[in-house]
């Protein structure tokens, strides 16, 4: 009898706990509910618009010869006296560089024999860092055996500057886009939770496939760039 009571009690402590650690638990979960804020997420943009003050210029050539010695010295000797007619109008040595340089068989079908030769194919990528001197970079190419120019690239030396401008309006604009939305349900904007900045910038692009009468009556234009930033905002609500 004595032990059936003090297992009874035992079970009784024991449900006790059980209730009171239910009842702790509840509490928790009410009071997190109770904390629990209203947030909002706006993605804000902004964009500076800038004259580019570097061009990438890509310039090939192509030799051929049934001898491959002699193709590739035809090569060598022309891609030498463009480099250094580079040099002579102001582009640094460190803004030269080769970037693709290769040699295969090939035929030519121009012929009814289809004659063997060997193909040699380089290309010179340029920084030209006074963006004045592009033109006259390409015609001096072209003037000296150049007979590939792919493409122009534009872009900034150093955007760093412009980037803070666009990522301040970026964040003006999300400010903005908040305001009018908490203004259209009545609650007022409590402060900033959160920001992600996400960068994208891209430089202006030109591919300029080469014509030696084009290039002759159409000046190269540079356009604009556009320094870009986006920043997603989350704000107590």
């Amino acid at each position: 009898m004595k032990a059936e009571k003090i297992l009874g009690i035992g079970l009784a402590l024991v449900i006790a706990v059980f209730l009171v650690m239910n009842f702790m638990a509840l509490g928790g979960l009410a009071l997190d509910k109770d904390e629990v804020t209203n947030t909002l997420s706006v993605q804000g943009s902004g964009e500076v618009n800038v004259q580019p003050d570097t061009a990438i210029i890509n310039i090939g050539l192509e030799t051929r010869d049934s001898n491959a010695a002699a193709a590739q010295e035809k090569n060598n000797v022309i891609m030498e006296e463009v480099v250094a007619a580079m040099k002579t109008i102001g582009i640094d040595s460190k803004d030269i560089k080769t970037e693709y340089y290769n040699m295969y068989r090939g035929y030519d079908h121009n012929t009814n024999t289809e004659q063997e030769l060997y193909i040699v194919n380089n290309t010179l990528k340029i920084t030209v860092r006074e963006i004045e001197n592009v033109g006259q970079a390409i015609d001096t190419a072209v003037d000296l055996g150049a007979n590939q120019v792919n493409s122009i690239q534009f872009t900034l030396s150093d955007d760093a500057e412009l980037y803070k401008e666009a990522l301040a309006k970026a964040l003006t604009d999300a400010g903005e886009k908040a305001e009018q939305l908490a203004q259209s349900t009545g609650r007022p904007l409590k402060g900033i939770v959160s920001i992600v900045e996400n960068t994208n910038q891209s430089p202006v692009m030109y591919d300029y496939g080469y014509s030696r009468e084009a290039a002759a009556a159409s000046p190269i234009e540079t356009g604009e760039l556009q320094v870009r930033a986006t920043v997603q905002v989350v704000y107590e609500h």
